[in-house]
C-alpha cells in the first residue's frame, strides 16, 4: 500500500512539475518564473502506517442462553439496562416443577429411611453370627466339636483295648509255638530212648545167649565168661540209664502236652478277643471320620451363614444407595435455579428475545461491556508480516469526526480467513482477522459503528520529512534536496547534499548539518539546478 501511494505521488507530482516548467519557461531558462511550493522545516513526528477498517465490538460480548421448555413468567430488563453480574434478567414460570420435587424429595427421604432401617438389621444379625462363630458359640458347632470330641475317645480307647489284646493275643501264640516245639523235642528224646532202650535189651539178651552158650570145658571159658558177663551188666547199666531218661522224657511229654493244651485253650479266646477289638477300632475310626466331617459341615454351615449376612448388608447398601434418586433431583433442582436466568457478567443489556408467556428457551438476551471496545477489523496478506501484536494505533470514526483515539493490536489469527465451508478462500485478497483493543477511556464510539484505524508500524519524533518528490540526486548519487536561499533581493535553489531515512505515505525523512529550523525545501526538483533562480508560491 505505502510504496503504492508513493509511485502514485510522484508521478502525479512529476506531471505537473513538467507541465509548469514547459507552460512558465522557455528552453535552455536557469530561471525558474512560476511559483514553486515548499516546505518549511520543522521538527516533526513520522508515522509508517497500515491502515484498516473494522467495526467497533465489545470486548466482552455474552448470550444468554436458555434450554428451559418453561414459559418465561416475568422479564426484568430492556434494552439498554445496566446490569451486574448475577442480576435476574427475567424468570421461568416453575410451579409445576417445584410441586415434582418436593414430591421426589419426599419419596427419596422415605426411601432412604427404610433402606437405613433394613441396613442395620443386617449388621445387627451379622455382628451377632460372627459373635457366635468367633466365640465358639455356635450351637451346631458345639455340638458337632462335642460328637467328634467322643468319637474321638471311644476310638482312642478301641486303639488302646486293641492293642493290649494284639499284645497278648501275640504272647500266647509265641508260648504256643514255644511248647509245641518243646513237645516234638521231647517226643523225639521219648523215641530215641526207646529205641536205644530196645537196642540195649536185644544186646543183653544176644550176650546171654552167647554166655549160655560157652562150654565150661573150654580153657577160655572163665575169660569168656568174665569178658561176656562184664558186657551184660555195662549193658545193663546202659539200659537202665536210657529208662531213666526215657522217663524223664515220657514225664517232660505229658506235663508239656498239659501246659500246650492250656495254651491253645487261652490262645483261641485271645485271637477271638484280638479281631474283635480289630473290628471295634475300625467302626470306631469310621465314626469319628464322621463326627469330623459334621464338624466341618457345622463350621461351613456357620460361614456361610455369615457370608450370607454379609452379602445380605451388601444388598441392604445397594438398597440404601440413593444416588440415582439424589441425581434426578438435582437435575430438577438444577432446572429450578436455571429457571431463573441472570447475568452471567456486569455490562449493559444489548438485546432483548424474552417475551412473557413466550417459551423460554434459545437466546434470551445479550450482554455486552460498552466501557471496554475493541475494533474487529483484517489485514491483507502483504501487511500482515509488518503488524504484530501490541503495536499502538489512531482510532477514527465518521460518527465522532475528527477526534483520535489510541488503540493496541491484540491479536492476529494465524490464518487466513476461511469460507463457509471451514476452508481457506482462494482469492487474491487473503485477509487476517485481526483485533484493535481501543484504550481511550470516554469515547463516542458505539458498538456497530464503522472505525478507520492506522495502526502504527514505527515513529520517529523530532525530525525533519518531506514530500518524496522533494528528493533527487546528483551526479555522483548523493541524495540532496534543493533550499530556497535569499540571495540579491531574490531566492535561488541551492543544492544540499542529505541523509535520507524512514519513509511514510506521505513523507520522507531527511538529515544534514546544513539544514535548520525554518528552511523552505522544494517540493519539486523537475528542471532544478544549483543556482536556479525561483519564485516561491
Amino acid at each position: 500500500m505505502k510504496k503504492h501511494k508513493k509511485i502514485i505521488i510522484g508521478v502525479c507530482v512529476v506531471l505537473v512539475a513538467v507541465v509548469v516548467v514547459k507552460l512558465a519557461l522557455p528552453a535552455g531558462s536557469a530561471t525558474q518564473t512560476e511559483p514553486i511550493r515548499t516546505t518549511a522545516l520543522n521538527p516533526m513526528t513520522l508515522t509508517n502506517t497500515v491502515s484498516v477498517k473494522g467495526v467497533v465490538e465489545s470486548v466482552e460480548e455474552t448470550k444468554v442462553y436458555s434450554s428451559s421448555t418453561f414459559a418465561v413468567d416475568s422479564v426484568f430488563v430492556e434494552v439498554g439496562d445496566k446490569v451486574n453480574e448475577g442480576d435476574i434478567l427475567c424468570q421461568l414460570d416453575t410451579e409445576t416443577l417445584k410441586i415434582t420435587i418436593a414430591q421426589q424429595t419426599a419419596a427419596l427421604n422415605a426411601a432412604n429411611a427404610s433402606a437405613q432401617h433394613q441396613l442395620e438389621m443386617s449388621e445387627e444379625n451379622y455382628e451377632f453370627a460372627l459373635n457366635q462363630y468367633a466365640n465358639d458359640l455356635n450351637a451346631q458347632i458345639l455340638s458337632a466339636n462335642s460328637a467328634a470330641k467322643q468319637a474321638e475317645i471311644a476310638w482312642e480307647s478301641a486303639v488302646d483295648t486293641y492293642n493290649s489284646a494284639k499284645d497278648a493275643y501275640n504272647q500266647i501264640k509265641d508260648s504256643v509255638a514255644s511248647l509245641q516245639s518243646q513237645l516234638a523235642q521231647a517226643q523225639e528224646q521219648v523215641k530215641q530212648y526207646t529205641q536205644l532202650s530196645d537196642t540195649l535189651t536185644t544186646e543183653i539178651d544176644n550176650l546171654g545167649k552167647e554166655l549160655d552158650a560157652l562150654d565150661p570145658s573150654a580153657p577160655d571159658y572163665d575169660d569168656k565168661k568174665a569178658e561176656l558177663e562184664k558186657q551184660i551188666t555195662d549193658k545193663t547199666t546202659q539200659l537202665e540209664a536210657a529208662w531213666d531218661k526215657l522217663a524223664s522224657a515220657q514225664t517232660s511229654v505229658t506235663e508239656t502236652q498239659a501246659a500246650l493244651n492250656t495254651a491253645q485253650s487261652g490262645y483261641a479266646e485271645a485271637e477271638s478277643l484280638y479281631n474283635s477289638t480289630s473290628k471295634q477300632v475300625e467302626s470306631t475310626r469310621v465314626a469319628y471320620d464322621a463326627a469330623v466331617e459334621q464338624k466341618d459341615a457345622a463350621q461351613a454351615a456357620a460361614k456361610k451363614e455369615l457370608q450370607t449376612y454379609e452379602n445380605a448388608i451388601e444388598t441392604s447398601k445397594l438398597a440404601a444407595n440413593t444416588e440415582s434418586q439424589r441425581y434426578e433431583l438435582q437435575k430438577l433442582q438444577k432446572q429450578l435455579n436455571d429457571a431463573t436466568i441472570t447475568a452471567p457478567i456486569s455490562g449493559t443489556v444489548t438485546a432483548v428475545y424474552a417475551t412473557e408467556g413466550a417459551t423460554g428457551s434459545g437466546l434470551l438476551f445479550v450482554i455486552e461491556d460498552t466501557e471496554h471496545l475493541k475494533i474487529a477489523t483484517k489485514i491483507k496478506e502483504y501487511d500482515v508480516h509488518s503488524v504484530t501484536p501490541g503495536m499502538k494505533a489512531v482510532i477514527k470514526s465518521d460518527a465522532t469526526g475528527d477526534d483520535e483515539y489510541e488503540g493496541t493490536v491484540d491479536t492476529i489469527a494465524p490464518v487466513a480467513v476461511k469460507g463457509a465451508s471451514g476452508d481457506t478462500v482462494e482469492s487474491t485478497n487473503v485477509e487476517f482477522e485481526t483485533e484493535v483493543l481501543v484504550d481511550s477511556t470516554d469515547t463516542g464510539l458505539l458498538i456497530g459503528m464503522n472505525a478507520r484505524i492506522d495502526i502504527v508500524l514505527e515513529s520517529l519524533d523530532n525530525v525533519y520529512g518531506v514530500p518524496y518528490d522533494a528528493v533527487t540526486t546528483d551526479e555522483q548519487g548523493q541524495s540532496i534536496v534543493y533550499v530556497a536561499r535569499e540571495e540579491k533581493g531574490g531566492y535561488v535553489a541551492r543544492a544540499v547534499p542529505v541523509t535520507t531515512g524512514m519513509e511514510t505515505d506521505f513523507y520522507i525523512q531527511i538529515e544534514s548539518d546544513q539544514l535548520k529550523d525554518g528552511d523552505r525545501v522544494l517540493n519539486s526538483t523537475e528542471g532544478i539546478q544549483d543556482g536556479s533562480r525561483i519564485t516561491l508560491r
